[in-house]
């Protein structure tokens, strides 16, 4: 379910960061963030799942920053 969840994901952050590039509109790059931060915590939230303490402490880390730099650059 998980894998479904980010072969998704990152289709769509494949497909925001083409629009962007080729368009040169950044207006949807919070988003692209957003889904990334999103892949970021499954990928800890599996890690964590392996037994891989460590690791998926620090992708759930990683995850709360982007997500604080989403939140804090939508309100600028």
């Amino acid at each position: 379910m998980l894998r479904i969840i980010k072969i998704i994901l990152a289709l769509v952050v494949i497909t925001l960061a083409i629009y962007g590039s080729t368009t040169k509109k950044y207006e949807l790059q919070l988003f692209m963030i957003f889904f990334v931060s999103i892949i970021v915590l499954i990928y800890g939230i599996e890690e964590l799942n392996l037994g891989r303490k460590e690791q998926g402490l620090i992708n759930i880390g990683v995850f709360l920053l982007l997500l604080l730099a989403v939140v804090f650059e939508s309100f600028n």
